[in-house]
């Protein structure tokens, strides 16, 4: 090879190169271009399939992922362009199945994708809301299908050592869609970020732009992270199709410069907003014995569904009434405890507030119940004033992968000393709020004067305060700021920061004289 007019010359000499020299060459460049430059001449195509080459193209731990598999053998498959191939095209699974390993075909870089069994589901061990299937298309041996949503939340784990050094890696959740119940909202929160450290959150959409509604969806799960060795195009936050039929979410980036031993989470977290933070709720005792006794069984609401009743009044005209959810006479405790009670436990969980208002008639109907029901410290005020409990939920995580733990802390309790919890690294903390609003009975009914009877009027300005705040949230332009009336009572400033989402519940017997 030389020099003429100021151009490299290919000579003889550089065709009669050693092929080891070659092979050293082709080594340090990509597998694309190693396939490329081997059509230069025999000599080049000799050592582009050299397993000198394809050996430098696979993880330098390739041997320990290959050991962490069941029984796979390197020397089936033959030369090192085989065996770098074949990880491209086939995926092979690791510890015990929970996990899958392949390479890029493009780069080499490891790709990893986590089994389903392997993530932290909620409720994903509850048959009512996650099942678990086999189905043919899938790497894994079960696959996690959503039947029914009550709080969507998925987390998943991998540690940077397996990663790829210099290498900018991408999270995605796979996914089908068929049928589920409950998504009633098209955006999530996406977080990738190293535990106890930052993390990158953004807003993902969980439907495709075409197609698939979101109410009819059904999710398969499992988490992929891929190199994003090749940029793609289009908007990320939407699913992307693949060539299998399945689904990509998107969830974020992380770069891994190499030399880490931390663990990195992916997280997919609903979010709800608008209307759907306020949620209202009826709910109608059976008869109590007096009822029955004086007008036989009279009752003035019938049911449509379990949204809508019709109320009948004493001029036997009809009024339609719909609300979030309607709990007839027959609702079980767990019913109610399932719709309303639970989403918001969850918030608080999950370090947001939330509020659970009741307000109406209360009725015991079982004498066990009742015994339960007897005054304690916590209850002894009467029912003309405003009884609320307040639960602080504090979640805790370290550096040290072996602490992960939450309380909950009741704010009429002592202060909790966590003197002793002084490595924790980062705090996140959630509001439970009860509230059981004074009751609101017939005058007539209670035969309520004097004293009693002036408390019950004041009752009103707190109520008012905290139906003008309700209104206020609920008509706020979306995006644009609206004034809220928090501070015109002590109720409304109390629940300030926890009417972000909350639910009324309203008891009420279906007796006509209780209308």
């Amino acid at each position: 090879m030389g020099t003429k007019g100021g151009e490299i010359a290919c000579g003889a000499d550089f065709y009669v190169l050693p092929e080891g020299c070659i092979a050293n060459i082709l080594s340090l460049t990509t597998p694309p271009d190693a396939c490329r430059l081997s059509l230069v001449s025999p000599i080049f195509r000799s050592a582009a399939e050299s397993d000198d080459v394809w050996e430098r193209f696979l993880p330098a731990d390739y041997q320990a992922i290959v050991a962490r598999s069941d029984g796979f053998s390197p020397a089936v498959i033959g030369s090192k362009k085989k065996l770098y191939l074949h990880h491209c095209d086939a995926p092979l699974l690791i510890d015990g199945g929970r996990k899958s390993f392949s390479l890029d075909k493009w780069s080499g870089k490891k790709c990893f994708m986590i089994a389903a069994r392997s993530l932290s589901i909620i409720w994903g061990d509850t048959p009512d809301y996650w099942g678990w299937i086999s189905l043919p298309e899938s790497r894994f041996e079960e696959v996690a299908e959503l039947r029914n949503v009550c709080w969507l939340e998925i987390r998943g784990m991998i540690n940077t050592s397996m990663l790829s050094p210099e290498t900018t890696y991408g999270a995605y959740l796979v996914c089908k869609y068929a049928n589920a119940r409950g998504l009633d909202y098209s955006t999530a929160d996406a977080s990738v970020g190293i535990i106890g450290g930052e993390s990158c959150t953004q807003t993902v959409h969980l439907e495709p732009p075409k197609g698939h509604r979101l109410n009819h969806i059904s999710r398969r799960i499992a988490l992929l992270l891929a190199g994003a060795a090749v940029p793609r195009g289009g908007d990320s936050r939407y699913p992307k199709e693949r060539s299998d039929g399945w689904f990509e979410i998107e969830l974020g980036e992380y770069f891994h410069k190499g030399g880490e031993d931390e663990e990195l989470e992916m997280s997919l977290m609903e979010v709800k907003n608008d209307m759907s933070n306020i949620t209202v709720c009826a709910r109608f005792r059976p008869l109590s014995s007096k009822e029955r006794s004086n007008h036989g069984d009279s009752v003035c609401i019938r049911s449509l569904d379990s949204e809508t009743f019709i109320f009948k009044d004493e001029m036997e005209e009809d009024f339609t009434f719909s609300f979030d959810r309607v709990f007839y006479s027959e609702s079980e405790q767990a019913d109610v405890f399932e719709f309303l009670a639970l989403p918001i436990f969850l918030y608080a969980v999950n370090a947001m507030n939330g509020t659970i208002i009741t307000y109406g008639q209360i009725s015991v109907l079982d004498p066990e119940e009742a015994l339960r029901s007897l005054p304690v410290e916590m209850n002894m005020a009467s029912s003309r004033s405003h009884c609320i409990y307040i639960f602080m939920v504090q979640q805790e995580s370290t550096t040290d992968k072996r602490y992960s733990f939450f309380w909950i802390v009741c704010e009429i309790s002592d202060e909790l000393d966590i003197d002793h919890f002084k490595i924790l690294d980062r705090v996140k903390a959630g509001k439970l709020i009860l509230v059981d609003l004074a009751g609101s009975e017939k005058v007539e009914k209670t035969g309520a004067e004097g004293r009693v009877l002036e408390e019950a009027k004041t009752i009103n300005k707190s109520l008012s305060a905290l139906g003008n705040v309700v209104n206020a949230l609920t008509s706020c332009p979306q995006g644009k700021a609206n004034h809220i009336p928090y501070s015109d009572s002590k109720l409304t400033r109390i629940l300030h920061d926890a009417l972000v989402s909350f639910f009324l519940l309203i008891p009420k017997s279906p007796h006509h004289d209780q209308f």
